[in-house]
């Protein structure tokens, strides 16, 4: 499988999504009543969890999510599953932004899960967003290649083999990083010793930076 989770994951439907959405909601209502909003955001997460569990919802920390494709691998970890059908993010943040919508979207992709809870802990009170993954697996494996415009040299060539055959594996509209850091080890930089650039002041060597690029031959960068 191109996409590995460390527990069998299911999809919940939207209603019983709603169902225990409602009850993980109430408890973390309690607990930004009784701590406030001025708290670590594992703090929140791991006593939401365990009041969760004391009722039967089956939180789950930290859940992990691999994604595999020839030698590349990816690791993430999911805040919080809830019945192993409902994803839960916790953030403490002085607002919810697009990034942390974002961020949720992608672990929803990830497990192949329809809807998700986004929670901020910070200010006055706890504020829950719904979050929807708009595709699914098989709808994100479905593309077009339009190559009009893609420079002809051997590299290019090879990058664009690769994209496409990761993307039929993986599928599209996941996080950008994901799909850099792919590309680069297939690509063979990782692989590469890193080149080691000199950092200059006047004639002075102040240091040493290694570059995961791959070598660039002799120089430095002078500041």
């Amino acid at each position: 499988m191109p996409i590995e989770t460390a527990v069998p994951i299911r999809a919940a439907d939207r209603q019983e999504f709603y169902d225990l959405d409602f009850e993980m909601m109430r408890h973390a209502l309690e607990i930004h009543s009784e701590y406030g909003g001025v708290l670590e955001e594992a703090i929140y997460k791991n006593e939401l969890t365990l009041r969760c569990n004391a009722v039967g919802l089956n939180m789950e920390r930290e859940v992990l999510v691999r994604v595999r494709h020839g030698g590349f691998t990816k690791d993430y970890r999911i805040d919080l599953l809830m019945k192993r059908g409902v994803i839960v993010e916790g953030k403490t943040a002085e607002r919810i932004v697009p990034a942390h919508r974002g961020q949720t979207a992608n672990y929803l992709m990830l497990a192949d899960i329809r809807f998700g809870s986004l929670i901020n802990f910070q200010g006055p009170s706890a504020k829950r967003e719904f979050v929807t993954a708009l595709q699914d697996l098989e709808e994100r494996r479905r593309f077009e290649v339009s190559t009009a415009r893609w420079p002809r040299d051997e590299q290019h060539a090879k990058l664009h083999d690769i994209a496409i055959a990761f993307a039929r594996d993986i599928g599209l509209s996941l996080d950008a990083p994901l799909y850099r850091s792919a590309f680069t080890f297939l690509l063979g930089g990782i692989a590469m010793n890193p080149a080691k650039v000199p950092i200059y002041s006047a004639n002075v060597v102040l240091g040493v930076f290694a570059e995961l690029s791959g070598p660039r031959g002799e120089g430095g960068v002078k500041l």
